[in-house]
């Protein structure tokens, strides 16, 4: 299995140890229904921030370096990376080339030697994310809106581990891969841990969406 080399992201919440963080938990209701880019892009962020060398940030100075961060806390960074890096548009959200440019000023911004992209090539989705987990880096990853209707109507299944019944499903939603194997991608998404049957995501973007929308963020050092 390919996987994050240190713990995921972990926001405390009335006692409980989040895993990753959740657009719910935000004030304002258009980001509680829009900021889930937000989100993986704070989470991504924060990730590097502590683990990954030559990628300390001045937003996260506050950060106690280990362990689930105090829920104000949290949303305080959120906030930030909305205001400086990634607004949201309400009832829009944000889309994976926007998420690109605002992941590119932080780093350039803050001395950081790595570059992001939005999408690869469908032939190396599962090859660009293995790729990342081993190098230890959150894979940013769009269940894409359903097209070129965009109704929602279609959506991918969110699984619990060991349940073979789905526990929700959505669609035009951004998630953070970290881990993957030879069925599935462990993910985080509204604070808590979830599975993703790769076939059924492929097939997903192949006949719902497509895999211009239902891609990856590449980063990589350069």
């Amino acid at each position: 299995m390919a996987e994050l080399k240190h713990p995921h992201v972990s926001v405390r919440k009335d006692g409980v140890a989040s895993y990753g963080g959740n657009q719910r938990w935000l004030d304002q209701n258009y980001m509680k229904r829009s900021a889930c880019g937000v989100i993986a892009c704070t989470d991504l962020l924060l990730y590097l921030h502590r683990y990954r060398p030559g990628c300390r940030m001045e937003l996260f100075r506050e950060d106690p370096g280990e362990g689930p961060v105090p829920e104000e806390l949290y949303k305080y960074w959120v906030r930030q990376v909305q205001k400086r890096y990634l607004p949201v548009i309400p009832n829009v959200g944000t889309i994976g080339v926007e998420v690109a440019v605002a992941l590119n000023r932080c780093f350039k911004t803050n001395g950081v030697s790595l570059h992001a992209r939005w999408g690869v090539g469908k032939e190396r989705l599962w090859s660009s994310i293995a790729a990342m987990l081993e190098n230890d880096i959150p894979v940013i990853l769009t269940v894409g809106a359903n097209f070129p209707v965009p109704l929602k109507l279609h959506k991918l299944s969110f699984y619990r581990e060991g349940q073979t019944a789905p526990a929700c499903s959505t669609s035009a939603h951004f998630v953070t891969v970290t881990g993957m194997d030879g069925e599935r991608l462990r993910i985080s998404s509204w604070g808590r841990e979830y599975y993703i049957d790769r076939q059924e995501f492929w097939d997903y973007a192949r006949r719902y969406s497509t895999f211009a929308l239902s891609s990856i963020m590449w980063v990589w050092p350069g």
